[in-house]
């Protein structure tokens, strides 16, 4: 697979429910972001995280979490995280699958509208959180 391609599963999860993906884009932002698909089988749902390169200090996490609370009332789908264990910002956008008889097409045109609005995301706000976020 190269760079640009739209994405390549990586199983790394222990359970055999879940399974892991990393997408490749020819995309630069102000502030580095790491593109992962997971797709869950129970329910099947595919979640696409978009990390950015923040790693938020223990003393500023309840700050920043309230600005991303703030960011999320503006968002029509997915929502900004931050997780309190390793510090690192991300936007989580999921669709849930389950009963729905999806052809390859079809599946890899949900991925792309997915990776779509990770990468209109990420462009949006890359900037914003480079400043809020910079050290």
């Amino acid at each position: 697979m190269r760079r640009g391609d739209e994405f390549e599963w990586v199983n790394a999860s222990p359970s055999e429910n879940t399974r892991a993906g990393i997408a490749y884009f020819p995309y630069d932002t102000v502030l580095p972001c790491s593109f992962m698909f997971t797709e869950e089988f129970k329910p099947h749902t595919l979640v696409l995280d978009v990390i950015f390169a923040a790693k938020i200090p223990q003393e500023r996490q309840v700050e920043i979490s309230l600005v991303l609370a703030r960011l999320n009332d503006d968002q029509k789908s997915g929502a900004f995280r931050l997780d309190m264990d390793t510090g690192y910002v991300y936007f989580r956008q999921s669709c849930l699958l389950e009963n729905m008889d999806l052809t390859e097409t079809q599946l890899s045109q949900l991925l792309r509208n997915l990776d779509k609005l990770g990468l209109d995301t990420a462009d949006q706000y890359a900037q914003m959180l480079e400043n809020e976020f910079g050290s």
